[in-house]
């Protein structure tokens, strides 16, 4: 509590002696009243405001759930809560014991891998050092990263910024040494030894097509048949460059890919950048 009372023209001493008569003592009933007010804040947290337990009120906020794209997520279940943290169950044959911990617990661990990336560059091993000097060019712009590699090409890569995290997420694609770098969000359990890359954000060149063509809703339509058109270059559609067009699709690699097609009677090729493992004769991948 903070007095409202003015002090002028009065000593360091006097004004802390006044400022300390208004301060409850530890064991007496000055105890400041409890606002039954919610703010703006403890509304969207779901928090009731008849709950006197201040204990209760922190397990609500620190059980909050994990959501890979937001800070904010419903709270845990009254059932959740009366759940044990862990279960372990014993073999009587062998010492192997099983755990199985709560939803609850999954929670807590989940949240500090809200703003992760796993990342992994396509056809191509470079150093750890490398790679990170180039991360921290192009994504740390507001915070820092730090990178954990856990094998088989697979890096995890934490960003302390949001907005970072989310523009290394939609941002690319990304190319380091004319190679992609394939870019995933966090997902509990995941195997780095069972990991598959299926599809890839890829820049695709059209040489051939003409400049009226040079149109975001008409490359859009193109795109789509390629793979699925994720953006089109600022530089085509404004029709401030020639010589191809340029379209990033999300490319399925298990599949063959478009070569060709054709557009007012003239054929047109295709040009995949950075796919160095694509097969000239049958157009797949690897």
């Amino acid at each position: 509590m903070r007095s409202s009372k003015k002090i002028k023209n009065e000593s360091l001493e006097k004004r802390e002696n006044s400022r300390l008569q208004h301060w409850p003592t530890l064991g007496t009933g000055n105890v400041p009243k409890k606002h039954t007010s919610l703010s703006f804040a403890d509304t969207l947290k779901g928090i009731n405001s008849h709950e006197d337990n201040s204990n209760d009120k922190d397990d609500k906020i620190d059980a909050l759930a994990y959501d890979s794209m937001s800070d904010y997520s419903p709270l845990d279940s009254e059932a959740e809560k009366k759940e044990s943290l862990v279960k372990i169950r014993e073999d009587p044959k062998r010492n192997f014991p099983t755990f199985h911990f709560s939803i609850r617990m999954k929670k807590r661990l989940y949240r500090a891998w809200r703003k992760v990336v796993i990342v992994k560059l396509l056809d191509r091993s470079i150093g750890y050092k490398a790679l990170e000097t180039r991360l921290q060019i192009l994504w740390a712009r507001r915070g820092v990263i730090n990178l954990i590699n856990i094998g088989y090409g697979y890096l995890v890569v934490k960003l302390s910024n949001r907005e970072d995290y989310f523009n290394a997420l939609t941002g690319g694609p990304w190319m380091i040494y004319d190679h992609y770098l394939t870019v995933r969000s966090w997902e509990p359990n995941f195997n780095p030894a069972r990991a598959k890359i299926d599809k890839v954000a890829a820049w695709v060149r059209v040489p051939r097509v003409c400049l009226e063509y040079y149109d975001a809703e008409a490359l859009t339509i193109i795109g789509n048949r390629i793979g699925e058109t994720l953006k089109v270059d600022v530089n085509t559609s404004s029709q401030l460059r020639g010589h191809y067009a340029r379209i990033c699709a999300l490319i399925d690699l298990g599949k063959q890919l478009l070569s060709w097609f054709s557009l007012d009677g003239e054929d047109c090729y295709l040009e995949y950048e950075g796919l160095h493992s694509l097969c000239l004769n049958c157009s797949v991948y690897g």
